[in-house]
């Protein structure tokens, strides 16, 4: 079974013709990325590409396909939060509000950066946020969220694995095996990140260079 999953940062979701095609679409899930609970972070890190598309219109965004939808038909609504060291406290916040907006899941997934991009040394999670981490993650797997859906308990593991070794293969990621990510522009990719496989095995449908991405596949 093929299951399609919508990533957008949620700043079109208010428009009712949008969601309504969303749903008429049948897709099985919309994750949203909403990268802190607190506004001020999130149109700085990084900045939305206009003013009016900002914290609060995702926010709105988000609230209208849950009302929009059939329950018993989808599709499922998520949140995906980019964790740097400078946001740590949205591993527990960003869920919770995840339960008030009424999505289905939430996901905490660690920036992405290479060693030598200009903004690793003030983002990149290390060795020593690995406590803070950990602390944060076992708020989050104790919080009561109201149904809203976690990954699986291996996960936090997984993220202190990747901030451990920031270049390292992360061994058992499904990128490339059971998923798989489309861009707009039709091209494939086993894995988005710089924590997937060797540059060199990096597969694409349309180019054979990878773009930059945010978010780490698996």
């Amino acid at each position: 079974m093929i299951r399609v999953q919508a990533t957008t940062d949620g700043a079109f979701l208010s428009k009712q013709r949008i969601t309504q095609r969303i749903v008429e679409l049948g897709i099985d899930a919309v994750s949203v990325s909403l990268d802190s609970a607190d506004a001020v972070y999130d149109d700085t890190w990084p900045p939305p590409l206009n003013k009016r598309d900002g914290w609060q219109r995702v926010v709105d965004g988000v609230r209208t396909l849950p009302t929009a939808r059939d329950p018993s038909i989808g599709p499922r609504v998520g949140l995906y939060t980019v964790v740097t060291r400078l946001n740590l406290p949205d591993i527990v916040a960003i869920p919770r509000l995840a339960a008030e907006l009424g999505c289905d899941y939430a996901v905490p997934q660690p920036v992405s950066l290479d060693d030598d991009h200009a903004l690793s040394p003030t983002l990149a999670l290390t060795r020593q946020e690995l406590p803070e981490l950990r602390s944060q993650f076992e708020r989050l797997y104790a919080a009561d969220l109201a149904g809203v859906r976690l990954p699986a308990a291996d996960y936090p593991g997984r993220v202190a694995a990747a901030s451990e070794r920031p270049t390292a293969l992360v061994r058992g990621c499904f990128s490339g095996h059971t998923q798989f990510f489309i861009e707009p522009d039709g091209s494939v990719w086993d894995c988005p990140s710089s924590l997937g496989p060797r540059p060199d095995r990096h597969r694409s449908t349309r180019s054979p260079r990878r773009g930059d991405r945010r978010h780490v596949g698996g």
